[in-house]
């Protein structure tokens, strides 16, 4: 059966924006043909603020700053509003593989449209429901700074998460974000540990599907792939529109399934010493091209390792 697009959390986000902001169409339209941003950019967090500024110039400032950073995420998915369901049986396999200890920041530019939201099974984040998240690029003209944005859909409300991208570790970039929010209020020494700790199972789904070739399927036009919108022609020029209804995507259909058999298989006795067991997964990455060109940072998952049993991978994503 397919979706209800109206009962899903994503689209009851995106209806109050949508209220909220009757106007941002026009205003996204105007923004975009003012900047010139990396094509990996739909608009800046700046940009955001200008619309909200707009929209409720009498709000208090804090409040400003965090609806533009609410509608940084759900005003640039309204244009996809590409829905990935992740598998079960492939959360768990991920959220267990380890990541790097130097956040892979190049393979986040390859996110299949340029906001997403990710529902994943019963998670929790510091103690309550997590649902999914948003997630998306942001560039930071004046810092000179990519930031890899997410607004995770918590039962109490929406919460965003800004992580500085770069050549560091993940507490690293949330030490960073720490810094950042210590400008307006004091926190916690201890709320890097908690985030950094918190974040990793995110970091982990986000990965996969920025990684070689994820396995990734439309629920209503098998066969197709996320893309871009593309910009109309009209009579005031080229210009996006908001995409008719909402786009839902299997993650990790087949692999989810290769991993629950696995996991069956390794719970019956062999009558060896060494019980069949499955050997968990693990990232994979190395630079592609010769030294003196632009190169490209390739990025796997190997899935878990049937040991003692069939002793081969289930399926390795390439």
């Amino acid at each position: 059966m397919l979706p209800n697009n109206t009962h899903h959390r994503a689209i009851k986000h995106l209806h109050v924006v949508s209220r909220m902001y009757p106007d941002l169409t026009t205003l996204v339209n105007k923004f975009r043909s003012q900047r010139e941003l990396p094509n990996w950019c739909f608009l800046s967090l700046n940009d955001w603020l200008e619309i909200e500024f707009e929209q409720y110039p009498h709000n208090a400032l804090i409040e400003q700053v965090s609806n533009a950073a609410k509608l940084a995420a759900i005003g640039t998915w309204r244009y996809s509003q590409g829905i990935y369901q992740i598998n079960e049986d492939l959360f768990t396999a991920l959220i267990a593989s380890p990541i790097s200890s130097i956040l892979p920041s190049e393979v986040f530019y390859r996110l299949p449209e340029w906001s997403i939201y990710i529902e994943i099974p019963e998670s929790q984040w510091m103690g309550e429901s997590l649902f999914g998240f948003w997630a998306h690029l942001e560039w930071d003209k004046k810092a000179k700074r990519t930031e890899l944005r997410f607004l995770l859909d918590c039962k109490s409300g929406l919460i965003p998460i800004p992580l500085h991208l770069g050549n560091w570790t993940i507490y690293e970039s949330v030490e960073k974000m720490i810094s950042e929010a210590k400008k307006q209020a004091d926190l916690p020494v201890e709320l890097t540990k908690a985030i950094s700790e918190e974040i990793n199972p995110i970091i982990s789904v986000l990965l996969y599907l920025c990684s070689d070739s994820p396995e990734v399927d439309n629920n209503r036009v098998p066969g197709t792939i996320p893309s871009h919108p593309v910009p109309v022609k009209t009579k005031k020029g080229w210009r996006l529109f908001p995409a008719e209804k909402s786009q839902f995507w299997s993650v990790g259909t087949m692999i989810g399934e290769q991993l629950r058999l696995a996991e069956n298989n390794s719970d019956e006795p062999t009558g060896k010493k060494v019980r069949t067991h499955l050997r968990r997964g693990h990232w994979h990455g190395y630079w592609i091209g010769p030294k003196i060109s632009k190169r490209r940072f390739s990025y796997r998952w190997i899935s878990p390792l049937v040991v003692a049993g069939q002793n081969h991978p289930i399926l390795k994503i390439e």
